[in-house]
């Protein structure tokens, strides 16, 4: 298992991304569907996987890709607790995180 690196942040509100795709030009936008944002943006989506200092899984949480190196943002409370973390992947692959 290759690592990754995760940056933990506490977010106090909801993250809402607005995307725009260009049609004819620079000047010209149309709103994607929510269909649209999810079939683009489902490589960068992980779950994390929490296990206890056992090797017990603990805690499933989720966690989005924000650089080419592997940084991972989630919420504070997903790795609060935890002694080891796995990052999965959507095409299957599986990060060790710590």
């Amino acid at each position: 298992m290759r690592k990754m690196n995760i940056a933990a942040f506490i977010l106090p509100c909801v993250f809402v991304g607005v995307a725009f795709s260009q049609s004819r030009g620079p000047a010209q936008h149309r709103q994607l569907s929510v269909t649209e944002v999810v079939s683009r943006s489902r490589a960068a989506v992980v779950q994390i996987v929490i296990s206890d200092q056992a090797g017990k899984e603990i805690a499933l949480g989720s966690g989005f890709l924000v650089s080419a190196d592997g940084k991972i943002v989630t919420n504070y409370h997903v790795i609060d607790a935890a002694h080891s973390a796995v990052a999965k992947m959507a095409d299957g692959s599986r990060w060790q995180a710590f």
